[in-house]
């Protein structure tokens, strides 16, 4: 089976989950992509300003959101 990633995906790693089954699924799905890989459509590059958007709003730290950013990377 192939995962296929959205660019909502990809941020619920990013953004802290207050909900705890989100996050645990969030963190599960990471674990599945990490292990196994998965499709990301070229939308996920949207990722980039949703996560600007973030850092914007205090919701996330500059090196938080670079993070993500760099391992955007690896999904290509």
């Amino acid at each position: 089976m192939t995962l296929v990633l959205d660019a909502s995906m990809a941020l619920a790693w990013l953004l802290k989950r207050k909900d705890l089954d989100e996050a645990d699924l969030a963190g599960k799905c990471l674990d599945s992509v990490r292990a196994s890989g998965a499709m990301v459509p070229h939308l996920v590059s949207g990722g980039g300003k949703l996560s600007l958007a973030a850092e914007r709003q205090r919701v996330i730290r500059i090196d938080e959101s670079a993070d993500f950013l760099s391992s955007m990377s690896i999904w290509r």
